[in-house]
């Protein structure tokens, strides 16, 4: 896969195969990348919403399918993979994004973040509240948290980020989902 690839997935949806930062690479090429999980689908154009059934088939029989409606593409769910930042730009109207959360606070592992690329929990706490999501899905948690320190940081940091939307969890070693409650 290469970047700005569109992998289908089904009949009206595919994947956006989006560059990341978390490897460094020449400039051309890419190492990392993140997947949005898009909808696309027709709409009836504005100017027909008043026709009925009968009146818009026999529109679309005689001027075509373009002429009668637009495509609308509806992103879905976001997947950040490895990210060496969290990029809003990349999940602008992603309902459900499942992004890493490597290093729990911003002050003690600012360097290991930087240095290794990976996300701070604050940072993508504040990006999913900017950006409505309504769901959240963190995980790739660094193994030096116990479960503990991870379930504390997230309630500690969601209600700093003033985060209202669900916030689920995948905890290091386990395949269980851990719902935190806001």
């Amino acid at each position: 896969m290469r970047e700005g690839d569109q992998v289908p997935v089904e009949k009206g949806r595919f994947l956006d195969v989006l560059p990341n930062e978390h490897i460094e690479a020449a400039p051309g090429l890419c190492k990392s990348v993140s997947y949005r999980l898009v909808e696309k689908r027709r709409r009836l154009l504005d100017e027909h919403r008043h026709l009925s059934g009968l009146e818009i088939g026999a529109l679309k029989k005689e001027l075509g399918e373009e002429s009668v409606t637009r495509e609308v593409c509806r992103p879905l769910l976001g997947f950040s993979g490895d990210a060496a930042s969290p990029n809003a730009e990349l999940w602008y109207e992603v309902p459900c994004l499942t992004h890493e959360a490597t290093f729990l606070s911003n002050d003690e592992t600012s360097e290991l973040a930087v240095k290794h690329r990976h996300c701070r929990l604050p940072d993508v706490l504040l990006m999913a509240e900017e950006l409505e999501c309504r769901t959240l899905i963190l995980g790739h948690f660094s193994t030096r948290y116990s479960h503990e320190q991870i379930l504390e940081a997230v309630e500690s940091e969601r209600a700093q980020a003033g985060y209202k939307g669900e916030v689920l969890l995948a905890l290091p070693g386990e395949m269980a989902q851990h719902r935190v409650e806001g």
